[in-house]
């Protein structure tokens, strides 16, 4: 677990059946990076399918990292700009392969301020949920949308990045308090009930949730 200002960060990979115990950031697919407490900090997950799939997730986790460390618009512009960069990147690698060797992603972005809220993006089948006060949050279910239309509850079944040229990101707005916990995963880890959610968060934190053969939280 790492500590970073307020926020305690955990992370639990499972690759090709193996689960990876490792500080977030040496896991391959989540990237941190920090701007001051105004800005805000930003922690994503990557998770990519096919032939290329850690070579695609550290060139998306760079891209996304990179272009939030670089720019100085507004929160909300810098992660539209880096969402829909990554999946221009992705989509020109895909038109440059060969058939069967195109690989597909899922990001999942939060720009967090503690003690205030959390400015969540994602882009392809990615899913979230909040807890705080013995309460489950099923994410994106309330908050303040930025920009599209609210997609399903549970389990989002977007477009996976690099299959079109132009995306169009969910972004939205949640609030973030004191003790609050954000779980960004893998859709399927998510299909247990809110009940089972809480207490396995709760209890034991991400360590709890149902394991899946290839998987992030």
């Amino acid at each position: 677990m790492a500590a970073h200002a307020n926020i305690q960060v955990n992370a639990r990979r499972i690759l090709n059946g193996e689960i990876l115990g490792a500080e977030p950031e040496d896991l391959g697919n989540i990237g941190i990076c920090h701007s001051g407490r105004e800005r805000g900090s930003l922690y994503l997950v990557v998770e990519a399918q096919g032939p290329q799939r850690e070579d695609v997730e550290a060139m998306l986790v760079d891209t996304i990292t990179g272009i939030f460390r670089r720019t100085t618009t507004s929160v909300t512009a810098t992660l539209l700009t880096a969402l829909k960069e990554a999946n221009a990147l992705l989509f020109e690698e895909n038109r440059s392969s060969m058939r069967g060797q195109q690989t597909m992603a899922a990001v999942y972005c939060a720009v967090i301020r503690p003690g205030q809220d959390a400015l969540l993006a994602y882009a392809g089948p990615m899913a979230a949920v909040m807890v705080g006060d013995g309460m489950l949050d099923r994410l994106p279910s309330g908050g303040q949308y930025k920009t599209g239309q609210a997609p399903a509850l549970a389990a989002p079944a977007d477009t996976p990045l690099g299959t079109r040229r132009d995306i169009e990101p969910y972004l939205f707005l949640s609030e973030f308090g004191p003790g609050d916990m954000l779980v960004m995963a893998s859709p399927r880890l998510f299909e247990a009930s809110d009940e089972e959610l809480i207490n396995a968060l709760t209890e034991v934190g991400i360590e709890g949730l149902p394991e899946e053969r290839d998987s992030t939280a």
